[in-house]
């Protein structure tokens, strides 16, 4: 099982995102812990992913949230940090504004 943190910029990113039950629906079989103001810890229990696959998977699942939940009337998408294919994406930013601004990917 790999587990990863995500570091947000700002604790009412993370508040918006954790106060909202479609949300909380979505990510449940990640089996989210919130570490601090600004971090929060899920678990991916699919055994054949790499770190890229576990980083992607919840990284994808935050960006939808954070476009419908904090920027739902802006043409800009969620993007990774790193947009190269194969290589981790360290986080989430829109419109040059990083709203993830780390991730740890451990097993």
């Amino acid at each position: 099982m790999r587990n990863i943190k995500l570091t947000f910029v700002n604790s009412t990113y993370l508040d918006t995102l954790m106060n909202d039950s479609r949300f909380q629906r979505w990510i449940a079989y990640l089996n989210p812990k919130r570490l601090s103001e600004t971090s929060i810890a899920l678990y991916d229990s699919v055994e054949t992913h790499s770190q890229l696959d576990t980083e992607v998977v919840v990284l994808t699942e935050f960006a939808g949230a954070v476009k419908r939940l904090i920027f739902p009337d802006t043409q800009h998408q969620i993007e990774f940090l790193n947009p190269f294919a194969t290589q981790l994406k360290g986080g989430l930013h829109h419109n040059g504004e990083r709203i993830i601004s780390s991730t740890d990917v451990s097993l």
